[in-house]
C-alpha cells in the first residue's frame, strides 16, 4: 500500500528458513543483531519517516492482535463521541461517569463503591483524579460548565466517602477541561466561549478559598491541556493548551507566553499531549486535529514537526478517536469511538491502536503501529503502567493497563511492551508493501552470517532438566523484544553455560554417538574434534531444540484456540436452546388458545343442532302421549327430572363454561379494540366539543358582560349630564320665583297699566312654573323607565324654548320702559294738555 512514497507499511514477514550458523569465533557485536519474530511481526505496521498514512477500513481484520482483558463492571453507555475524559484511574480508585451527571468510585483493593452526586443539571464533560493513596482528590466538570472538587477516602468502617472541597457553579465562569499536576495538588482548568480562559487553582482544601490565577486565553473553547514538567524544580514547570481557535499555547506558571502555533493551519485542535526523553532532558508535544484523525509530533515550541500520522477513512464521520499517552512516554493509544463503519452491516468488532514513540534519537518519531481487537467500541480511556508488587523491576518493561469506558462495560486491557514495538531489523525509511520481504532483509538472508541469531520463543519454553536450563531461558525471556540467545550459549563445553540450554535430557546418548565428543565421560575433560567445533552436532541439536520449542508453542496456541472455539460453540448452543425453548413455549400457548376456541365453537354448534333435531322429532309424540295419559305425564316428568334435566344442566354448564373461557379473551380483545377505536376517540371528541362550547359560552358571556358594563358607563355619563341640566333648571326656577316676588311687591305702588302688566307677568311666570313642574315630572318618569336619550333631548328642547321666552319677555319690558319715559317727558313740556 504505497501512496506517493509516504505510507504506513506492514512489518517485514520473516520466512520459515533454516537458521544460519557460524563458528563460535564470531565477534559478539554481530551476534546481537535482531531478527523479527515471524509469529507476531506480520501484524505490526512500520511507519515511514516524515508523513505516514494508515488506511483504517481497508486493513485485513485478521491482522488485528488479541490481548487479555479484565471486566471491571457491566454498565451500558450511549454511543457517541466524547471530547473529554470520562474515566480516571490511580493506584487506589477507578472513577467513571454515569448517567445524570454522577460519578461512580470503585476502590480497587476492597471493591467498595461510592456513587458521588453533584452535577444534577447536566451530564459530565471531564473528570480527573490526583494522588495515589486512600486519600485522593477528584475533580469534575459538567456540560453546563460547573466545577466540583472532592476528597475521596476510606473511613473507619472501610467505606468509600467523599467530602466536597470546592465548587464553582455560579455560572460566571464556564469550565470545559481540567487536569491535575502530576505531583502537586494544583488544578489546571480550561474554559469555553469566545473568551476561554486557562486558569490555575491552588490551595484547594476544606474550609478555605483557593487561589485562582489567569495564565492564558483562547478565542474559542479549550479542548486539551497538558503539563510540561521540569526535571527538578516544579516552579519551572510549563503547560500547553489547545483550543477550537486552532492554536496551541505554551506558557509557564507566571502566565508568560512562551510559544503559540497552529498545528493544522487554523483548524480546531482537539488534543495536546506531552512526551519526554528517557533522561527527561527533552520534551515534545503531540497534537491531534478534530476527531484526532491526524496526529503530529512537534518540538516544545512548535517550530518543527518531526512526524505526522493520518488515519484515512472515506468520510470524517467514520473516525473520531480518543487518545492518551503512556506515563513513561513510550507509547500512545488511539481508540476509534465510532460504532459503525457506515456499511450495510454493523461492525462485529472494533479496534484500538498502540503507537510506539521513539524519543531517543536526534529526531523523534512514531516507530510502529499495532492494532488490537476489542469487542465493544471505546468511548473514553486512561493508560497506566503496572504498579503492583509483582511487576517487573524495569518500569519500561512493565505491562500497560488501558482502562476503558465502553458501550456495554467498563474494562481493563493488558498490553505488553513487546507486543507493540517488535520492529524488523535494519528497517529502511522506504515504505514496504504488506507481506513483501524487504530488500535489505533479502540480502542479509542470502549472505553468510558469522553468528547464530535466534528469536525468543513466542510462548514459555517447556521445563528442561538441570538448573542451567531454566535459569538461562528465564534470563533470555526477561529481555522483552530484544531477548535473544547470546554467543556464550553456544560454547560446546558440557560444563559451560550453554550446555544446560542446548542439551536435551538424552544428551548422554547423543554425546556418545556424536563424533564431536572424544574420550570417556568419567575421565578427564573430553577432547573436541575441530570439524565438530564447526557446528555439525551443534546445528543438529539447535535445530531439534528449536523445532521442539516451536511445536510446543504451536500446540499451546492451537489448544487455546480450540478451547475458545469450544466455549464459543457451547455459548452459541446455549443461546440457540434458549431461543428454541422460548419459541416453542410461545407457539404452544398460541396453539392451545386456538384449539380451545375452535373446540368450544364446534361443540356449541353441534350440541345445539343435535338437541334441536331431537326435540323436533320426539317432542310432539311425547306431548301427544302425555296429553293422553296423565300417568305417563307424571312418569315423564319424573324421568326428565331424574335423568335428562341434570344431564342438560351439566352439558349446558360445561358448554357455557367452555364458551365463556373461549370467548373471554376475544371479548376482552374486542372490548379493548372497540374501547381504543371508538370510546376513546368519542370521549376525546365529546371533551373537545364540551370545551369548545364552554369556550364559546365564556366568550359570549364575556362579550355580553362587557357590553352591559359599557351601557352602564354610558348611562352614568348621561345621568351626570341630566343632573347638571336639572340643576340649571332649578336655578332658573329660583330666579323666576324671585322675579315674581319682586313684581308682586311693586304692584301696589304702580299704575293700573303696570298692574295689568305685572299680572300678565305673574300669569306668565305661573305658566312657566307649571311647565317646569310638568317637565320635571316627565323627566323623572323617563328616567325611571331608563329612557335616557329621550329625556336628554326633551331637556335640551325645553331649555332652548325657555331662553327664547325669557329673551322675548326682556325685550317687551325694555319697550314698556321707553314708552313710560317718553310719556313723562311730554307731560312736563305740555302741562295744559296733560
Amino acid at each position: 500500500m504505497l501512496q506517493s512514497g509516504l505510507s504506513s507499511t506492514e512489518g517485514h514477514v520473516a520466512e520459515d528458513k533454516p537458521v544460519a550458523l557460524s563458528t563460535p569465533q564470531a565477534p559478539p557485536s554481530q551476534a546481537q543483531q535482531q531478527v523479527p519474530d515471524a509469529a507476531s511481526d506480520n501484524k505490526l505496521v512500520s511507519l515511514c519517516k516524515g508523513e505516514a498514512f494508515h488506511d483504517v477500513l481497508s486493513r485485513d481484520p485478521n491482522l488485528r492482535k488479541q490481548t487479555k482483558s479484565t471486566a471491571i463492571t457491566i454498565y451500558n453507555t450511549e454511543p457517541g463521541y466524547r471530547t473529554g475524559r470520562l474515566i480516571a484511574v490511580n493506584s487506589t480508585y477507578i472513577c467513571y461517569g454515569v448517567r445524570g451527571g454522577s460519578i461512580r468510585v470503585i476502590h480497587q483493593s476492597t471493591g467498595k463503591r461510592l456513587l458521588q452526586k453533584g452535577h444534577t443539571t447536566s451530564e459530565l464533560a471531564d473528570i480527573a483524579i490526583h494522588g495515589e493513596g486512600d486519600k485522593s482528590l477528584l475533580a469534575s466538570v459538567s456540560e453546563s460548565g460547573h466545577l466540583f472538587v472532592w476528597e475521596i477516602f476510606m473511613d473507619e468502617a472501610y467505606e468509600v466517602r467523599a467530602t466536597e472541597l470546592y465548587r464553582n457553579d455560579s455560572g460566571s465562569e464556564l469550565f470545559k477541561r481540567i487536569l491535575w499536576h502530576p505531583s502537586l495538588p494544583i488544578l489546571l482548568t480550561g474554559g469555553s466561549g469566545s473568551e476561554a480562559k486557562v486558569q490555575i487553582v491552588r490551595g484547594i482544601s476544606a474550609g478555605s478559598s483557593p487561589v485562582i490565577d489567569l495564565l492564558a486565553e483562547h478565542t474559542a473553547t479549550v479542548n486539551g491541556l497538558t503539563w510540561v514538567c521540569a526535571r527538578e524544580d516544579a516552579q519551572k514547570d510549563q503547560f500547553a493548551s489547545a483550543g477550537s481557535d486552532g492554536k496551541v499555547i505554551v506558557s509557564d506558571l507566571s502566565g508568560a507566553q512562551l510559544a503559540s502555533f497552529s498545528p493544522f493551519g487554523g483548524e480546531s485542535v482537539q488534543a495536546v499531549l506531552t512526551v519526554c526523553s528517557k533522561d527527561m532532558e527533552r520534551s515534545y508535544l503531540i497534537t491531534g486535529n478534530d476527531g484526532n484523525r491526524s496526529i503530529k509530533l512537534w518540538d516544545l515550541h512548535g517550530h518543527k514537526c518531526y512526524h505526522s500520522l493520518t488515519f484515512r477513512v472515506p468520510t470524517p464521520e467514520l473516525f473520531k478517536a480518543t487518545v492518551d499517552v503512556d506515563p513513561l512516554h513510550d507509547f500512545m493509544v488511539v481508540a476509534n469511538t465510532v460504532t459503525s463503519t457506515g456499511g450495510s452491516k454493523a461492525q462485529e468488532s472494533w479496534s484500538v491502536f498502540t503507537i510506539h514513540i521513539n524519543t531517543e534519537s536526534s529526531e523523534p518519531s512514531f516507530g510502529c503501529l499495532c492494532e488490537f481487537e476489542v469487542i465493544y467500541p471505546i468511548l473514553s480511556c486512561s493508560l497506566r503502567r503496572d504498579s503492583s508488587l509483582d511487576a517487573t523491576s524495569d518500569p519500561h518493561e512493565r505491562e500497560m493497563h488501558l482502562y476503558c469506558m465502553q458501550t456495554k462495560a467498563i474494562q481493563q486491557y493488558h498490553f505488553k511492551p513487546d507486543q507493540c514495538c517488535m520492529l524488523p531489523a535494519h528497517r529502511s525509511s522506504a515504505s514496504i508493501l504488506p507481506g513483501e520481504p524487504h530488500e535489505a532483509s533479502k540480502q542479509e538472508a542470502a549472505a553468510p552470517q558469522p553468528a547464530p541469531v535466534l528469536p525468543s520463543p513466542p510462548a514459555p519454553a517447556p521445563t528442561l532438566d538441570g538448573s542451567g536450563a531454566s535459569s538461562g531461558m528465564e534470563e533470555a525471556g526477561s529481555k522483552g523484544h530484544g531477548a535473544f540467545l547470546k554467543p556464550e550459549a553456544f560454547v560446546a563445553d558440557g560444563r559451560g553455560k550453554g550446555a544446560g540450554i542446548l542439551e536435551a535430557p538424552g544428551r548422554e546418548r547423543q554425546r556418545q554417538q556424536s563424533p564431536a565428543w572424544v574420550g570417556d565421560r568419567e575421565g578427564s575433560e573430553p577432547e573436541m574434534d575441530s570439524s565438530a567445533l564447526g557446528g555439525i552436532d551443534l546445528e543438529a541439536r539447535l535445530s531439534r531444540r528449536l523445532e521442539g520449542m516451536l511445536k510446543a508453542s504451536m500446540d499451546s496456541f492451537m489448544a487455546k484456540v480450540e478451547k475458545e472455539n469450544k466455549e464459543r460453540k457451547a455459548k452459541e448452543r446455549e443461546e440457540m436452546k434458549k431461543a428454541v425453548d422460548a419459541a416453542t413455549q410461545k407457539m404452544a400457548s398460541q396453539l392451545e388458545e386456538k384449539l380451545s376456541k375452535s373446540l368450544t365453537e364446534s361443540l356449541s354448534k353441534n350440541f345445539q343442532r343435535e338437541l334441536g333435531s331431537s326435540l323436533k322429532t320426539q317432542l310432539p309424540a311425547a306431548l301427544d302421549l302425555h296429553s293422553r295419559s296423565p300417568q305417563h305425564v307424571d312418569s315423564m316428568k319424573a324421568i326428565f327430572a331424574q335423568s335428562l334435566q341434570p344431564m342438560m344442566d351439566k352439558a349446558v354448564k360445561a358448554t357455557a363454561d367452555k364458551a365463556i373461557a373461549g370467548l373471554k379473551p376475544a371479548i376482552q380483545e374486542s372490548f379493548r379494540t372497540s374501547f381504543q377505536s371508538s370510546i376513546i376517540p368519542g370521549f376525546e371528541t365529546s371533551c373537545q366539543r364540551m370545551f369548545e362550547q364552554i369556550n364559546s359560552t365564556f366568550e359570549r358571556g364575556t362579550a355580553e358582560r362587557m357590553e352591559a358594563e359599557r351601557k352602564q358607563v354610558a348611562a352614568a355619563n348621561q345621568m351626570q349630564q341630566l343632573e347638571s341640566l336639572i340643576d340649571r333648571l332649578s336655578v332658573k326656577l329660583s330666579e323666576l320665583e324671585a322675579k315674581a316676588a319682586s313684581a308682586t311687591l311693586g304692584s301696589v305702588q304702580a299704575q293700573p297699566r303696570q298692574q295689568q302688566q305685572q299680572q300678565q307677568q305673574q300669569q306668565q311666570q305661573q305658566q312657566d312654573q307649571q311647565s317646569a313642574a310638568q317637565l320635571a315630572a316627565t323627566l323623572t318618569e323617563m328616567l325611571r323607565q331608563e329612557q335616557y336619550e329621550e329625556a336628554f333631548s326633551k331637556v335640551g328642547g325645553a331649555g332652548a324654548g325657555g331662553e327664547e321666552q325669557e329673551g322675548e319677555g326682556e325685550g317687551k319690558e325694555r319697550r314698556r320702559r321707553r314708552r313710560r319715559r317718553s310719556s313723562s317727558s311730554s307731560s312736563r313740556i305740555y302741562p295744559s294738555s296733560a
